[in-house]
């Protein structure tokens, strides 16, 4: 049981890491759950819970990197502008992580937008809803990382 309980600890820390920006938290709940498996030689957890844990993390990367991209697309932002947006998007986090995520994908939607000869008002609506997308993709993570943690419990317990 001991065993068991370290491992729910280190799960529950990891869904407070999903809830950062750029940090992989799901990456390390599947981990955590990976080494679990070996450690109880798959006795408990099996082969094919494994493929659903693969499955949420996939998921979570996929809400992650598209979230701010279909903020901005819903804000009126055109497809070279989401290519600004993706390219601000990987300069920022680069240049100055984490935040410059938040940074990066804003500026390059606004300055794409800009730069299709849009008002700056449109600009600043497409760039903001690629923040807001961006926050909406950080709570669905969190809300993932919460029912990997409950399906790890119900699996184990």
């Amino acid at each position: 049981m001991a065993l068991e309980i370290t491992f729910i600890i280190l799960l529950f820390l990891g869904i407070f890491l999903t809830a950062l920006p750029t940090i992989p938290g799901m990456a390390y709940m599947f981990l955590v759950v990976l080494i679990y498996g070996i450690i109880d030689k798959f006795e408990t957890l099996l082969p094919w819970h494994l493929a659903i844990f693969g499955g949420l993390l996939l998921l979570a990367i996929l809400i992650d990197y598209a979230s701010g991209l279909i903020g901005a697309k819903f804000g009126g932002a055109n497809k070279k502008s989401l290519l600004f947006g993706f390219a601000g998007l990987i300069i920022g986090l680069i240049l100055f992580p984490p935040f410059g995520l938040f940074l990066g994908l804003f500026i390059g939607v606004f300055v794409g937008e800009l730069l299709q000869m849009k008002h700056h008002s449109q600009a600043l609506k497409a760039a903001s809803y690629s923040f807001m997308g961006i926050l909406a993709g950080m709570i669905v993570s969190t809300i993932l990382a919460i029912a990997f943690f409950v399906t790890f419990l119900f699996i184990i317990l």
